[in-house]
């Protein structure tokens, strides 16, 4: 399996083969990725579990002393996010691999527009510094074509959950004397899906409810509910 070196400002917990945090989004990223590849990990510590988690089958939990003796020959770097914290630890690896670095960040938002709401026009002076940095050795994934300063960046573009144009096409008059409910998304608890079939089944309502983006065969006992396989990869 290929080695990555992740590299995530937020706090995360490591117990055994699970990690946690209180960051839905970041989990989703270190499930992603724990599927291809053994991960190793530069990040906060959190004290106490979070509030979302994954089962890894193998993970390493790096300190800061550890950058002097990593070994970069079989690892690729994988940042998410650009901030402060990250870029130190992008600089001290750099510095002690002789500039010799390669992988991805992923930029899920606008950071220029970020630190200059919060820090004025200094602030993002100092993130585009960041930026450019980070961006000369690891190749940008985007969720976003409106990210500031990327375009000159050959990046990698990940199209998130949305309603787009296709939803639009073939529309149709529904019959609404009936409660006709949709779920479309991953079946996973932190979704709350399972929340939503129990208080559906609680209710006296006479309704429909439709669960697309299962991966494995449900059955539900109550009729009014189906489940579909997901359609799209996109």
């Amino acid at each position: 399996m290929k080695k990555l070196i992740l590299i995530s400002n937020d706090k995360l917990n490591f117990d055994k083969t699970e990690v946690s945090s209180d960051f839905n989004d970041t989990i989703n990223i270190i499930d992603a990725l724990s599927k291809e590849c053994n991960l190793f990990f530069f990040s906060r510590k959190k004290p106490t579990k979070g509030c979302f988690k994954t089962s890894l089958n193998k993970n390493i939990k790096l300190k800061f002393s550890d950058i002097f003796s990593l070994n970069l020959k079989d690892k690729i770097v994988f940042m998410i996010s650009i901030t402060p914290f990250n870029f130190l630890i992008y600089l001290f690896i750099k510095f002690l691999n002789n500039n010799k670095l390669k992988g991805f960040v992923i930029l899920r938002s606008d950071g220029h527009k970020e630190y200059f709401i919060k820090y004025g026009f200094f602030g993002k002076i100092v993130y585009q510094f960041f930026f450019e940095s980070i961006l000369k050795d690891l190749k940008p994934i985007i969720v976003s074509k409106n990210i500031s300063n990327v375009k000159k960046y050959k990046s990698l573009r990940i199209y998130p959950s949305e309603i787009d144009n296709i939803w639009k096409k073939n529309l149709k008059k529904v019959d609404i004397s009936k409660a006709k409910l949709l779920y479309l998304g991953r079946i996973k608890k932190e979704k709350g899906v399972f929340s939503l079939v129990k208080l559906i089944n609680d209710l006296s309502i006479d309704f429909k409810l439709s669960i697309i983006g299962a991966k494995n065969k449900h059955k539900s006992i109550n009729k009014k509910i189906k489940y579909y396989a997901e359609t799209s990869k996109k």
